[in-house]
């Protein structure tokens, strides 16, 4: 059993968008030929993603480095955190 990570990234519909008939067509698929799969499906129009910019690298690296954050660079660093969890998760959890 494996874990999948499927990141949606176009947010018009499939009769529209030629990209996302294939992400379906791909979901179908992978799900009718690996049922016993994890599949944990993110679409990026449907969740509240912050800007990466350089307060959000930076406040990453004071976590790594141990340096006390405030309240809104923590809020930071959780929901980065989350995302890469998920990731994280998916790559390394189906070796």
């Amino acid at each position: 059993m494996s874990n999948v990570l499927m990141i949606k990234v176009n947010d018009r519909p499939s009769d529209q968008a030629v990209s996302v008939q294939i992400y379906e067509t791909f979901l179908n698929t992978y799900k009718k030929e690996n049922p016993t799969d994890t599949i944990v499906e993110l679409d990026l129009f449907e969740e509240n993603l912050p800007y990466y910019s350089d307060t959000a690298i930076s406040d990453l690296y004071k976590f790594n480095q141990g340096i006390e954050l405030k309240a809104d660079e923590q809020n930071m660093v959780d929901t980065i955190s989350r995302y890469m969890d998920q990731l994280y998760g998916s790559v390394f959890n189906s070796r």
